[in-house]
């Protein structure tokens, strides 16, 4: 990890307690997710480098989903699995 990451790091923590408690969970899903793509080393196979993240978050969603309580996804739920589409996209 260089130093510029350690630095955006901090920001970003500077960040999440700046902004409204409400809002702080979204900001963590949205930063948990770049962070896994950012984080990702460059690998010498160039599809790998999207495929390992892109199937680390399915395999956490299939995960979720067999671990449920509810038979039936509520509306939180299917907003949620829509901004991590719409952030992978």
């Amino acid at each position: 990890m260089t130093l510029t990451a350690i630095a955006i790091f901090g920001i970003g923590a500077l960040l999440y307690k700046v902004i409204p408690v409400r809002w702080r969970g979204w900001g963590l899903l949205i930063g948990s997710v770049l962070a896994i793509y950012w984080l990702q080393p460059a690998l010498p196979v160039r599809p790998l480098d999207f495929v390992l993240p892109t199937t680390t978050l399915i395999l956490g969603f299939v995960g979720w989903l067999f671990t449920r309580q509810e038979p039936t996804l509520d509306r939180d739920s299917l907003l949620t699995m829509g901004v991590v589409i719409a952030i992978i996209v």
